[in-house]
């Protein structure tokens, strides 16, 4: 069962990153051209808080399936390291700026970026951990 706690927290941060970067999906508000009218909560709110939990959750859903192979002293050790980088991640995410302003798209950090590199990171490491830890190695 408790393997499965990966892939079950990653689906629900998809869904809800989905359901608050788009809350006319369950007609919590109307949506005309874009603008969202008659909601709990502004479109500023759903660009800081439901977009980079929706692209966090996408990212390590990968690794949720990953790590239905690791043996369980690689899940242990899988568990140790998330211990320590979500918290971290977290405070990154919401630390990076909601949009960019560099010359250089290239080194430009916004939530967005920030939630793809900080879970695909997340996803890389803690599979590569957890199948090394699992194998012996």
């Amino acid at each position: 069962m408790k393997k499965y706690i990966p892939i079950l927290a990653s689906s629900l941060l998809v869904l809800f990153g989905y359901f608050l970067y788009h809350p006319e999906s369950l007609n919590l508000c109307e949506s005309i051209n874009g603008y969202f009218r008659n909601c709990l909560w502004s479109r500023d709110v759903s660009r800081q808080i439901g977009e980079p939990f929706f692209l966090y959750g996408l990212t390590t859903l990968p690794l949720g399936m990953g790590l239905l192979f690791a043996g369980e002293a690689g899940f242990k050790k899988f568990l140790k390291f998330a211990g320590w980088w979500i918290p971290l991640s977290v405070v990154l995410i919401f630390l990076a700026p909601t949009s960019g302003g560099t010359f250089f798209p290239m080194f430009d950090m916004t939530k967005e970026g920030a939630s793809w590199i900080l879970g695909a990171l997340f996803s890389i490491i803690a599979i590569t951990l957890a199948l090394r830890k699992s194998k012996g190695a």
